[in-house]
């Protein structure tokens, strides 16, 4: 018979570290699974391409540009005629937006934003152009120097 010596005070050298394993993968679990949905996003329908496409050049008749400034100034220029408005002047945007669609059906926004322009602004205005129907947007970037 065994007999264990009560007066031992050494601490226990071993860890069971079974449980530690089983509660990570149960939560590697749970975040593999959550991740997908907390993402956001809007509607974008991309054009399918090719590695060799040629640019076809838009005709200034159907063409629209909004420019979005720092301040919040958003300029709609057609043809040369100016509108200007605030972006929190929502209903004002959204009735020039509607305005511009029902004088061209093939409407397309040329928008461009100033790089520190809250991220907020410009998707209020895009989503407010795709709201009353306006369902091409293209972006206008500047090209990097290096």
């Amino acid at each position: 018979m065994a007999f264990s010596n009560k007066n031992d005070d050494s601490a226990m050298s071993e860890i069971n570290v079974t449980p530690l394993v089983d509660v990570m993968l149960v939560l590697l679990i749970i975040f593999i699974v959550t991740a997908p949905l907390i993402t956001q996003s809007i509607s974008v329908h991309l054009p399918e391409t090719q590695k060799d496409l040629t640019i076809v050049d838009t005709p200034e008749d159907h063409l629209v540009n909004i420019e979005l400034t720092l301040s919040g100034q958003l300029t709609i220029t057609k043809k040369g005629e100016k509108q200007i408005f605030q972006a929190a002047e929502k209903d004002k945007i959204t009735q020039a937006f509607k305005t511009l669609l029902e004088q061209d059906k093939d409407l397309i926004l040329a928008f461009s934003a100033d790089d520190k322009a809250p991220h907020g602004d410009v998707m209020k205005i895009m989503q407010q152009a795709e709201n009353v129907g306006i369902l091409k947007i293209s972006f206008l970037t500047m090209e990097e120097h290096q």
